[in-house]
């Protein structure tokens, strides 16, 4: 805006094109720096259930039950960046998040 009131509207608007390309490549740049080192969220999952058992890298639910409370969106566990899920053994349930409509007290047979 300065440049147009200064100089003349010819100059500031070849000095907004410029801008915008620069602000464009720049952009580019993150985008592919990211996408070459995983991009994403950054947050790496890895889940093993052997002999029985049953895992999962996010949340839980049986089926009729009600999900888990909205969060807005968000992650609730924003600060962990890898979840290590580990579910060994006949009956042995593991969740990367919530376990929603699962007895977990009841006795087995």
């Amino acid at each position: 805006m300065a440049v147009a009131v200064l100089v003349d509207m010819v100059t500031a608007e070849k000095l907004a094109s410029i801008g915008g390309a620069l602000i464009a490549l720049v952009g580019l740049a993150i985008t592919m720096r990211e996408l070459l080192q995983g991009g994403g969220s950054g947050r790496e999952r890895q889940v093993h259930a052997e002999n029985g058992g049953v895992a999962a890298g996010d949340n839980i639910i049986a089926a009729g039950a009600s999900g888990p409370p909205a969060t807005g969106g968000s992650d609730p566990w924003p600060h962990i960046d890898k979840r290590d899920v580990n579910a060994t053994g006949q009956g042995s349930i593991a969740a990367g998040g919530d376990i929603h409509g699962i007895d977990l007290n009841r006795s087995q047979p």
